[in-house]
């Protein structure tokens, strides 16, 4: 509300410079706005400060919302103006994002003289000062000049200005140029109360470990970055420390372990993975975890609490707390199924490089960190591979359920399964299940699939869901592994057409494939009825490799270089349906390279 009675009561100074203006001149040609279309339409230039920020950009998320929210406005602008677009534009300015210009493409014209003309107006000077809620307005004669210091920004400007003039159908015909200074229109209202214990939130610095020496806090300071560049119009310098404790600005926000006095003390207690704690001393906030999502999480309670009331964080503040047991990521608008595959990663001691570390990779030492992971989001079907000790699986089982959780794990005759399914009792129904082991290309046993035949509870649905391993060598290390890969394709294939038949549902079917999409045997899957999950995801597909690099001897601080292209754990499906695949994610939270060289694959499906 504030916000909008600050705009109102600038826009309205506006029209009082544009009365004045009007109001002086002896005449001046006549030429109304129309509104049939863009064939009397006047031209408008968006224009963005080209100032770098860190290296840092409004993510896609934000820009999509951006343009999604304001789908109507700029439907109803585009009545009055064209939008230009010039490749040549001088190098320190760009066009707002060139995304704009892609969605309005129906209605863009190009009118290079226009432009130049427009241009001509603009102090270069200024336009370097402008910052995130900056903006600079010019009307000319056939064209209004909109110089803004962000996307967000140039929303609001474009929004006030039709709400005022363009419907209103005022005439632009006098050439004028409205200034209004920096903090002209927010003066420090917006940010007056945001900052540390009295300090204004301007002044500081996000300081974050580099990877060499934590794998931790990394993707928390960018995400407090996003929040305060998107939502309080700051673009804080993002300082990455060295390891050594330095003292980068009098001002700091630290997130993670950056060998601060305060966060040695903190991290040497070994938090587990959903730990977080923030402090205020001095003239600094510490924001500290065992993991960037609980200090996300962490983030996410000052923003609620402070930020986003405009308030600052009070001297000597602190909580301290854990994300244990919680659901952090709800699934995408419109599912409502989750299917998590994921490789466990079959070892059972920990090693001398690990244990000199202070680290501990056996199955053991890993198995609480996996329930996290998976309470952090909640799905409704495990397929699991690797595992062959169901003591350990059903010792995971019992700390997810004593966090509230229903899950059961589908038996079977065999003694040995290294490919067990999981699924939550309480949204699904059990109505049959199976194991098949691969009888070649089966070291140890190890090569198999285990279904089950599911109602969905919500829904009264009906699914199947596969958990499966399939050959792991490469033709260099067995002559056969191509044909092994696509005769247990070929088998899963049969299995499947033979549920389908009886039971018509979609069926899913997921795991280690160990195979890329350019191989023969994968493309073999797809020419025998099924689709690529990842091909079909609606919302949301992860082009990266989902893999880690993981085993006794090293372990990582972030996911491996790669696409999908170069991804072996697939989820696939069989006779879809009406069902949709809303989401397809690889899970790749930096920390998870000390928990398998496999990154969860996470599946949102509407059926």
């Amino acid at each position: 509300m504030k916000r909008n009675i600050i705009i109102r009561a600038v826009v309205t100074l506006m029209a009082i410079v544009l009365l004045f203006q009007l109001a002086s001149c002896e005449s001046y040609p006549r030429k109304i706005l129309s509104d049939e279309g863009n064939s009397n339409a006047h031209n408008i230039v968006l224009l963005k400060n080209g100032e770098p920020r860190c290296n840092l950009s409004i993510s896609n998320k934000i820009m999509d919302r951006l343009l999604n929210e304001n789908q109507d406005l700029l439907n109803k602008v585009t009545r009055y103006f064209n939008v230009l677009s010039d490749d040549s534009v001088d190098s320190n300015i760009i066009y707002i994002n060139s995304r704009i210009s892609r969605y309005m493409e129906g209605f863009t014209a190009y009118d290079k003289n226009t432009y130049i003309e427009a241009k001509k107006n603009l102090k270069m000077d200024l336009l370097n000062q402008l910052k995130y809620r900056d903006y600079y307005v010019a009307v000319e004669e056939k064209s209004v000049l909109i110089v803004c210091g962000s996307a967000n920004m140039t929303m609001q400007v474009l929004r006030t200005m039709y709400e005022e003039y363009f419907s209103q159908g005022v005439e632009h015909n006098e050439k004028y140029i409205i200034t209004v200074p920096r903090d002209g229109i927010y003066n420090g209202t917006y940010l007056k109360g945001i900052g540390v214990a009295g300090n204004p939130i301007r002044d500081y610095s996000i300081v974050y470990p580099s990877l060499i020496y934590s794998s931790e806090g990394n993707t928390a300071a960018k995400y407090l970055y996003d929040y305060l560049y998107e939502n309080c119009g700051v673009s804080l310098p993002l300082v990455v420390n060295d390891g050594k404790g330095n003292v980068y600005n009098k001002y700091e926000i630290i997130v993670g372990n950056t060998s601060k006095n305060i966060c040695t003390e903190y991290y040497e207690k070994k938090p587990a993975l959903s730990d977080y704690k923030v402090i205020q001393s001095k003239n600094n906030l510490y924001i500290m975890g065992g993991s960037d999502w609980a200090m996300q999480y962490a983030i996410d309670i000052v923003i609620r609490n402070y930020f986003s009331k405009e308030l600052s964080i009070p001297e000597g503040y602190t909580i301290i707390g854990n994300t244990y047991g919680e659901c952090l990521f709800e699934k995408y608008t419109g599912a409502n199924l989750r299917i998590i595959s994921q490789n466990i990663w079959n070892n059972d001691r920990n090693s001398v490089v690990w244990d000199k570390a202070g680290l501990d990779c056996s199955l053991s030492g890993r198995l609480k960190s996996f329930a996290t992971v998976f309470m952090s989001y909640d799905p409704d079907i495990l397929c699991m591979q690797e595992i062959k000790h169901h003591d350990k699986l059903n010792k995971m089982i019992s700390i997810m359920n004593q966090e509230g959780r229903n899950y059961e794990l589908i038996t079977c005759s065999s003694k040995v399964n290294y490919t067990p399914l999981i699924y939550n009792a309480d949204t699904l129904t059990l109505i049959e299940s199976g194991y098949h082991r691969f009888d070649y290309g089966s070291d140890s046993q190890s090569k198999s699939f285990t279904w089950g035949y599911f109602k969905h509870n919500e829904t009264g649905k009906y699914f199947i869901a596969i958990s499966t391993h399939l050959w792991w060598m490469n033709i260099k290390q067995h002559p056969n592994s191509v044909k092994f890969r696509q005769r247990q394709l070929q088998e899963i294939s049969d299995f499947v057409d033979k549920m389908v038949e009886q039971y018509n549902c979609p069926c899913f079917v997921a795991g280690d494939m160990n195979c890329t999409i350019s191989t023969d045997e994968y493309k073999s899957a797809l020419q025998n009825g099924f689709n690529d999950c990842y091909d079909i995801a609606t919302e949301f597909a992860d082009n990266s490799s989902g893999r880690f690099a993981c085993n006794q001897f090293v372990y990582s601080n972030q996911p491996r270089v790669g696409s999908y292209k170069n991804a072996i754990d697939h989820a696939l499906v069989k006779n879809i349906g009406d069902a949709k695949v809303i989401a397809y994610d690889y899970v790749t939270p930096n920390f998870f390279g000390k928990l398998s060289d496999h990154a969860p694959l996470c599946l949102d499906i509407g059926l």
